[in-house]
């Protein structure tokens, strides 16, 4: 399949079962297993919120003085002394954000949304609510 193709369903199926398995390690909590899993991008994304929304963060000795960007940069890698701080804060707030979700059989949608190059949303919904052909027919 070529990479710049949209695949025949819409969705590639092996993108899906990587963004359920993503939302699997949140769920558990795993958030060393899901880090690993996660876009670089979206690794500096999450740990710049976590920065803004902690401004103390900056005044810790491992950092203080460098500007928020560089710390950002530097403890997205996953591999600084305020990791740990980064991963209980996620832990906490990515499963809240997802606690609605909690006991439910997740589906995803029939097409991903191009966010940016090489970004893409993909929509995600338990599967009680997603509709069926059946379900389909009968609104028709």
């Amino acid at each position: 399949m070529d990479a710049h193709e949209p695949h025949q369903l819409g969705v590639d199926p092996a993108a899906v079962r990587v963004a359920l398995a993503w939302v699997e390690r949140l769920r558990e909590g795993d958030i060393g297993a899901l880090w690993s899993r996660t876009s670089p991008d979206y690794r500096l994304a999450l740990t710049q919120w976590w920065v803004t929304a902690n401004p103390g963060v900056c005044d810790d000795p491992a950092v203080v003085g460098q500007p928020r960007d560089i710390i950002a940069e530097e403890v997205s890698t996953g591999h600084h002394p305020l990791f740990d701080h980064l991963r209980r804060f996620l832990a906490r707030d990515l499963r809240a954000s997802i606690a609605d979700l909690e006991n439910l059989e997740l589906v995803a949608g029939t097409a991903a949304r191009v966010v940016s190059p090489g970004v893409e949303l993909m929509h995600c919904s338990s599967r009680m609510t997603f509709p069926t052909a059946r379900s389909r027919q009968g609104r028709q």
